[in-house]
């Protein structure tokens, strides 16, 4: 009897230390999904496309030349310099510490690239069928 009321004092003291350990977890999760959440807002901003413009200047073409990855970070880092603002202090911060993986920030700017791309020839297309249209109409 002695031992049992033991087991159930150490597995109340366990179930206590999990349950802290679980709400951690989930406290910490929650802040990831809402850092997910704000670095998604912070590509889809008008301001990212100008800086993503000032970075790569040119055609998305320039995406296929050789280009180091330092290059390339030094490059991101003088243009989030000059970018005043708060919001793009965590990429910035980012690209600083070379801990953190950046492939996924990285496979989402290029998948903005190539829809920015697509949608630009999809709206040259469309300007010049209503150009044509109006030729048309003269």
């Amino acid at each position: 009897m002695l031992e049992d009321k033991k087991f159930l004092e150490g597995m109340d003291e366990q179930c206590a230390a999990k349950k802290k350990e679980w709400d951690e977890r989930c406290k910490m999760r929650t802040e990831e999904l809402l850092a997910l959440s704000d670095t998604i807002k912070i590509l889809n901003d008008d301001d990212a496309l100008e800086l993503f413009k000032k970075t790569l200047p040119g055609s998305a073409a320039l995406l296929q030349m050789k280009v180091t990855t330092t290059q390339t970070r030094r490059a991101a880092i003088a243009a989030l310099s000059a970018h005043k603002g708060y919001h793009l202090d965590l990429i910035s911060m980012a690209l600083r510490g070379k801990k953190v993986s950046m492939d996924k920030v990285v496979k989402m700017i290029d998948d903005m690239v190539a829809l920015l791309c697509k949608e630009q020839a999809d709206d040259d297309s469309k300007r010049n069928v209503r150009d044509a249209d109006r030729q048309g109409r003269r």
